[in-house]
């Protein structure tokens, strides 16, 4: 079986050539001085391969401690960037609520939008920015593999362009704005999981609720986390199981909803992305030592925040369609994924394979029968 480390390509260098780099979307490599390479991985984020006397082949930059320095310095100024924005966020959202707290006697904010904005746009990201922070402060030449290893991945899933993760989220993006454009309420009554109408009979709801989103902020989140996850999953399988994951966490999550939260309509694609989070941490808690630790420490990071954030927004948040799709997604990765001996990328064997394109067929009849009912 074929590993992906053995499908990272790197091309030779020749014996004279010492520092050098090449670029994203160059062939030719550039030769250079130790400081003027030093410089480029600092300034110029378009460095692909680099060249040192220490390797016989170009090398990804930051698989090795050298070429792993300034790109931790870059991400240090990134990260100490976004903690001052977080900072300002919680004094500013943090202003509004007690001005409408004790100025004005709203609690409007304090109870649902100011909450939501102030952990989303302001503690959250204060929170992982601090965690970034001290961890890579305690990056050292002793310890560095952990992050080489996980630059070598990134690269690695970057390597091929997943046509179908940018297919599905262009879906998804697509029915948002038909959404806007027939009136998002009028949507979410027509199509939305209106447990209700959904108990009476209208169980399609389980599936074409989760393809709407209550707005163009609850698109944007769910959007980005689609795209970057779901690529991540079908680079380590395939989009058979992607499909799989994604139908059988919505569905999980549908009826955790109707279950433990009967009154309330839900709308979006967040059990769904739960669900790939929950595929991820098990391939990542089987497979540890070809995933890198940093993997499962983000996946774990992100369902703490996402529970977090949950807990502080129940009225506003899905908690029990969160908890629905996690459960689907770690269902569906301890089904599939049986043997600790299996290679990464996994590759679905002819049952999986039946399974996934039946997957495949229930989401795309799904959104075509939306568009049927928005239209």
């Amino acid at each position: 079986m074929i590993s992906w480390q053995s499908e990272i390509s790197l091309p030779e260098k020749s014996h004279d050539f010492e520092y050098g780099y090449i670029l994203n979307k160059e062939e030719e490599p550039v030769e250079c001085d130790k400081d003027t390479l030093l410089e480029m991985l600092e300034s110029d984020s378009n460095v692909k391969l680099v060249a040192t006397p220490d390797h016989d082949s170009f090398i990804i930059p930051g698989s090795d401690f050298f070429t792993l320095q300034p790109l931790l310095k870059n991400r240090l100024h990134s990260i100490k960037d976004s903690i001052r924005w977080a900072l300002i966020s919680i004094a500013v959202f943090g202003g509004l609520m007690l001005f409408y707290a004790f100025v004005l006697d709203e609690n409007y904010l304090l109870d649902k939008t100011g909450r939501l904005y102030l952990l989303v746009f302001g503690v959250i990201p204060l929170l992982n920015g601090l965690y970034d922070y001290f961890a890579i402060k305690r990056v050292n030449e002793k310890n560095y593999k952990n992050e080489a290893i996980e630059v070598m991945f990134a690269y690695w899933i970057s390597q091929k362009r997943t046509i179908s993760v940018y297919i599905a989220t262009g879906i998804i993006i697509l029915i948002t704005l038909s959404q806007y454009i027939s009136g998002f309420d009028a949507s979410i009554h027509i199509a939305g999981l209106v447990k209700p109408d959904t108990f009476k009979g209208e169980y399609w709801r389980i599936l074409t609720g989760p393809l709407l989103h209550g707005g163009l902020l609850h698109l944007f989140f769910n959007s980005i986390a689609m795209f970057i996850i779901g690529r991540m999953v079908i680079r380590v399988s395939d989009i058979y199981q992607f499909s799989i994951v994604m139908l059988i966490s919505i569905i999980l999550g549908s009826l955790f909803s109707m279950y433990f939260m009967p009154e309330q309509t839900s709308v979006g694609l967040s059990g769904g992305i739960m669900g790939l989070i929950g595929f991820l941490l098990i391939i990542a808690l089987k497979q540890r030592k070809q995933v890198p630790h940093n993997i499962l420490k983000s996946i774990t990071i992100t369902i703490i925040l996402i529970v977090i954030l949950g807990l502080g927004a129940p009225d506003i948040i899905d908690n029990a369609a969160h908890g629905g799709g996690l459960l689907g997604g770690i269902l569906v990765g301890m089904a599939s994924i049986r043997s600790r001996r299996q290679q990464i990328p996994y590759r679905s064997a002819m049952p999986l394979k039946i399974i996934g394109f039946v997957s495949i067929a229930v989401l795309m009849y799904s959104v075509v029968f939306l568009f049927g009912l928005l239209y």
